[in-house]
């Protein structure tokens, strides 16, 4: 067995000890239509963007991230289709909430569908990681004012939560929000 191996393997060993690594988790994207789930899952999955059409009905994908295999289910934000959220949240162990940080004029429709979602106590415990996408562009809000508009501090108490600012576009920090998922499943 060569040196890289060796130490490849002892890593490897090192991370399934400490649980970090084989793990596997169901996790589902909900957020209010346009908010770039299905563009965050289809960079996931097949490593690239592309222009995609509204989510029309739930569906999966796979991907891993962070030595985590990942199942994620992207059910679509319309209004017509939010009652369908709560169908998946049962056997998913964490979940995704997207924020379109530059659509200031839907921020209260998006704390009312995470709050009302997060008042559910079979939802108690399980991780959310909220990410406040398109950070990217000019009119985006910083995080600051987002964390006091979505009121978290409040949601924060039955379960952990954190937010990322992201720019799925960019590829940027998605990534730290799958991984800290990862160490909660």
């Amino acid at each position: 067995m060569s040196l890289f191996a060796w130490l490849r393997e002892i890593g490897l060993r090192l991370l399934s000890t400490l649980g970090l690594y084989n793990k596997k988790g169901t996790v589902v994207l909900l957020g209010l239509d346009n908010s770039g789930k299905s563009t965050l899952l289809h960079r996931l999955s097949q490593g690239q963007v592309t222009a995609l059409q509204p989510t029309e009905r739930p569906h999966i994908d796979e991907f891993q991230l962070g030595g985590v295999s990942f199942k994620a289910w992207d059910l679509g934000g319309h209004e017509a289709v939010r009652y369908l959220w709560f169908d998946f949240l049962s056997d998913s162990h964490a979940i995704v909430f997207m924020v379109d940080s530059a659509d200031g004029e839907r921020l209260e429709e998006a704390h009312w569908e995470l709050s009302e979602m997060l008042s559910d106590a079979n939802l108690d415990g399980v991780p959310v990681a909220v990410l406040y996408n398109k950070s990217d562009l000019p009119d985006a809000w910083p995080a600051e004012k987002l964390e006091g508009m979505l009121d978290l501090a409040r949601l924060e108490a039955r379960r952990p939560i954190k937010t990322f600012v992201t720019s799925v576009l960019k590829g940027e920090g998605y990534p730290d929000a799958f991984r800290w998922l990862g160490t909660h499943l």
